[in-house]
């Protein structure tokens, strides 16, 4: 197998990229369904299905705030959130993901992964999938103050690798902040477009998006018939 193109590093987003979040955000809705449950003496069953309802009618923020409000519960919400930030679920690749990090290790190409969010949430994750073995470089940006798209955030990264902007691609699915940092620096840019996560039918806005758009990660390989 080679990539489709010669590219020295892969830099990869990490949430709906790499592995569903949804399976992430489950784990952890479980966690603070369980402590209320047993503190509360209401269903786990009814609270994970109210969460999850919440979750999609409204998106993330208030979930907690309105699961509280909807069973008269009286809780510290900042608690509910140390629960669900202290989630340690076991968690895996797409198959695909695991395929193609399996083929950069055999190819020689350095990989690393760059994620937004609170800090601790995204080492819970890291952790549960196991990344930091089979990935070169991890950089949470929370750890550094910063978020994509600061073109600290790649560059950063590029200096642990020893790779110039123009030897890497960064591939994500969010157009309103993956790319338009990273192409800024001379970095190609993918955007991945799965069945399921919060940023799969987003329109990018001009200039926001990415030079080419994929199903799978292992779109960006080609086997040795594909180069004859």
């Amino acid at each position: 197998m080679k990539l489709c193109k010669p590219w020295k590093a892969i830099l990869l987003d990490l949430d709906d990229t790499l592995y569903r979040e949804y399976s992430y955000v489950s784990a952890a809705f479980e966690e603070v369904a369980a402590y209320l449950s047993d503190r509360y003496g209401v269903e786990q069953d009814a609270l994970m299905a109210t969460m999850q309802e919440l979750l999609i009618t409204n998106g993330r923020g208030r979930i907690f705030d309105d699961v509280c409000k909807q069973y008269v519960i009286q809780e510290n919400i900042s608690h509910l959130v140390q629960i669900y930030r202290s989630a340690r679920p076991k968690l895996s690749l797409y198959e695909d993901a695991e395929i193609f990090l399996k083929e950069l290790r055999k190819m020689g190409v350095k990989s690393a992964v760059i994620t937004d969010g609170a800090a601790g949430v995204q080492r819970a994750k890291i952790e549960g999938l196991g990344l930091e073995e089979v990935i070169d470089e991890v950089l949470v940006t929370d750890e550094l103050g910063l978020s994509k798209p600061d073109p600290q955030v790649y560059t950063t990264v590029l200096e642990k690798l020893q790779i110039s902007a123009n030897e890497a691609v960064y591939v994500g699915d969010n157009p309103a902040k993956d790319f338009i940092g990273a192409r800024a620096l001379g970095l190609d840019t993918v955007r991945i477009i799965r069945p399921f996560g919060d940023h799969m039918r987003e329109e990018a806005k001009q200039g926001f998006d990415a030079d080419r758009q994929i199903s799978l990660l292992t779109d960006l390989l080609l086997s040795e018939e594909d180069t004859i």
